[in-house]
């Protein structure tokens, strides 16, 4: 009896391994070269800073300050982004214009990942907003919203392995190698812009095709621009929505030869998410000159100047 439950149990653990090793076809790196994520920058306002109430008539100063950490895995430069404190006009809380816009005054780094899966905590740094002190005489309490705007540069790097064979249209009666034809595993690196979708398709004996999804996975109210531009949110401005692509791989020296920009040509250019809808880009590789089969990690990289912000209501009294 001891030994039929002993083969019992070894049977078992057999088709379970069997199961694990097999279960899964998809088709490229078994694990995220990534941290992964879907936000950027995590903003908030240090605790006081702005205080819930204060009062009128010129009678206490305030400060606005913000504490920024980079919670994604792009970089950000000091001076590549800046915030912007609006809700109230500066001439009545005894600022000008200039007094209500910063730069960031320190690099941000991002996330890092390390071999062995050590993941380094990202940077952050803080902007003080001082000298807010409301100068008029209020006939009642008045509670303002005050919101910060906060404008910068940021980048998704995602990779999938593309299936490439020495003659796309052959059938092998062995084991292939991998899938020329469907949808590929993506990954992309943590941030509000993603490659959610690449499919491969063989267009002939000689010249493979991928189909790339960008979409916009951040927070519904955010917005992202042509990089280093104003994060001008209106209809009328023509770098709204756009986020550069380009494919930076290359297969046997030759380069993607993509197509949906609209602006740029080869492997790199523009593209427009109209009001934030997914977009495809459509990019041919020529593998005339490849003499085996094997993946070809194709990686991609996403460009532009992202927009968020955080707001608050504070109590004004009338004294």
């Amino acid at each position: 009896m001891k030994r039929l439950i002993i083969s019992i149990l070894l049977i078992s653990m057999m088709f379970l391994y069997g199961c694990g090793e097999g279960g899964n076809d998809s088709v490229g790196p078994s694990k995220t070269p990534f941290v992964g994520g879907t936000t950027a920058l995590g903003v908030e306002f240090v605790q006081g800073a702005p205080p819930e109430r204060v009062l009128d008539d010129d009678k206490q100063e305030f400060s606005i300050s913000l504490s920024i950490e980079n919670l994604g895995e792009e970089d950000v430069q000091e001076n590549e982004g800046y915030v912007e404190i609006s809700g109230v006009d500066p001439t009545e809380f005894s600022l000008s214009n200039n007094d209500i816009v910063k730069n960031f005054p320190d690099d941000i780094p991002g996330v890092k990942t390390y071999p062995g899966g050590t993941v380094v905590r990202s940077g952050r740094t803080l902007l003080e907003f001082p000298g807010f002190r409301y100068e008029g005489d209020l006939p009642g309490n008045w509670e303002p919203r005050i919101r910060a705007n906060v404008c910068y540069n940021y980048a998704t790097n995602a990779t999938v392995a593309a299936c490439v064979k020495e003659d796309m249209l052959s059938k092998y009666d062995r084991k292939e190698v991998c899938e020329l034809t469907g949808e590929k595993v993506v990954f992309n690196s943590g941030a509000p812009l993603q490659i959610t979708k690449v499919s491969q398709t063989p267009l002939s004996s000689d010249k493979i095709q991928l189909q790339f999804t960008i979409s916009h996975v951040g927070e519904v109210n955010d917005r992202f621009f042509k990089t280093d531009t104003d994060c001008e949110d209106s209809h009328t401005n023509n770098d709204k929505d756009k986020v550069h692509f380009e494919v930076l791989t290359d297969i046997n020296g030759n380069k993607a030869q993509c197509s949906g920009f609209t602006e740029g040509s080869g492997n790199s250019g523009f593209v427009k998410l109209y009001n934030g809808v997914d977009q495809i880009v459509t990019c041919n590789f020529d593998v005339g000159d490849v003499n085996t089969d094997f993946e070809k990690l194709i990686n991609v990289r996403l460009e532009y100047r992202y927009y968020q912000f955080i707001e608050k209501n504070i109590l004004i009294e009338d004294i």
